[in-house]
């Protein structure tokens, strides 16, 4: 979802309504003034006491399904209460929420929570509830001029991981994954090539909850932003078939990433692979997504490009500067398949991109990050949001 933060009108408020100076704010040159009240607007947002950091920014986006969007995206920390024995792989348990409603009646809803303890529990929980507009492209589908069906949808989705520390780099646990969906499609007179019918896996939605074993390697040094290491994870998990489930598949999912600074630590190259399977009756909705802000930046609609299968390679450089600004440079490939009406290497997709860092939590290397991606066929995405994308 495309976010940008009001800066503009915060300063405003704060600046012109309060009439409060800010003499920190570099004189010498018009980039210098402009640096300077961008981390002047960022550091008013942040209120801090010994064990609490809360961060609020106003957000806001425009799509042409859902209309114009206005919401707040909080960030709260809470920090241990004995910092002089902290282990090395301790970090503050962090809470973003984000909410947003549009002009035409729907909204959307966030909410991320991770928890560290000193006994080597990790708890990674995610819980989105939306009420918006979508677009079905229909799947294994490559067509570069489809005209896709949009339908409302309501949905209310979980995922969770419980990870228990068994070395210094090497965890396992569960993972849980739900969702409750409702589709409802539009009443226009449609005359495009794209069937969303009763034909279709999940066209009225339904219920899924699927759970199965997790494994990761992680020797990164940072986890908002890494200058180094590996995090290697894999789950499996099993929807089984059960009088709740309305779907029976099974998900194995890899995912493989790589750090390494150049020079110094403000110079990172990224890179990561990712595999993605599912195996039975799987709702089109819950099928592998191989675009859109999780996965390969340039490809606008996430379910542009759906199936059973999906796998892609993505590699990024990221520098950040002592203003607490940076960029990345992007590229990456990949591709949707099921083995049938599409191999892994037929019709690959290449993207690439670049993006601007700000530095909003300089303690943790927490980053707001605008990226602006070119994909296939002329796409053109634009994303605002909190942290790197891997």
């Amino acid at each position: 979802m495309r976010k940008i933060l009001l800066f503009g009108i915060l300063y405003f408020f704060t600046e012109v309504v309060l009439g409060q100076q800010q003499d920190s704010i570099p004189k010498n040159n018009f980039i210098d003034r402009a640096t300077g009240l961008f981390v002047s607007t960022m550091d008013k947002l942040t209120f801090e006491t010994d064990r609490i950091s809360f961060s609020v920014y106003p957000i806001m986006g425009l799509e042409p399904q859902t209309g114009l969007q206005l919401g707040l995206m909080p960030v709260v920390r809470f920090l241990p209460k004995d910092t002089t024995n902290v282990p090395e792989f301790y970090y503050p348990t962090t809470l973003m929420p984000s909410f947003m409603v549009s002009t035409k009646g729907k909204f959307s809803f966030e909410l991320e929570y991770l928890m560290h303890t000193r006994s080597r529990w990790v708890i990674m929980l995610n819980m989105k509830i939306n009420d918006l507009t979508n677009d079905f492209y229909g799947v294994s589908n490559n067509h570069s001029d489809i005209e896709p069906f949009s339908y409302d949808f309501r949905d209310r989705l979980f995922n969770g991981e419980v990870l228990k520390g068994v070395s210094k780099n090497w965890f396992i646990g569960v993972r849980v994954e739900a969702s409750d969906v409702k589709n409802k499609p539009h009443d226009d007179i449609y005359n495009g090539p794209i069937v969303f019918d009763n034909t279709i896996l999940g066209y009225d939605g339904g219920f899924a909850l699927g759970y199965g074993p997790v494994i990761k390697y992680d020797s990164r040094d940072d986890i908002f932003f890494p200058t180094k290491g590996i995090l290697a994870s894999s789950y499996y998990l099993d929807f089984p078939k059960s009088s709740f489930n309305d779907y029976h598949f099974q998900r194995w999912m890899v995912d493989l990433r790589y750090y390494h600074s150049i020079f110094d630590e403000r110079k990172v190259m990224a890179m990561q692979f990712v595999l993605n399977s599912n195996h039975g009756d799987v709702p089109f909705y819950l099928m592998s997504q191989l675009g859109g802000m999780n996965s390969l930046r340039g490809i606008v609609h996430p379910f542009r490009y759906i199936d059973d299968k999906i796998w892609f390679s993505r590699a990024e450089y990221r520098q950040m500067f002592k203003n607490r600004f940076g960029y990345a440079l992007y590229m990456g490939i990949g591709n949707q398949f099921d083995n049938v009406h599409i191999k892994p290497f037929d019709d690959v997709k290449f993207v690439y991109g670049t993006g601007l860092r700000f530095l909003i939590l300089p303690e943790d290397r927490m980053n707001f990050r605008a990226d602006l991606g070119f994909g296939p066929h002329g796409q053109t995405s634009l994303y605002f949001t909190l942290l790197e994308a891997f």
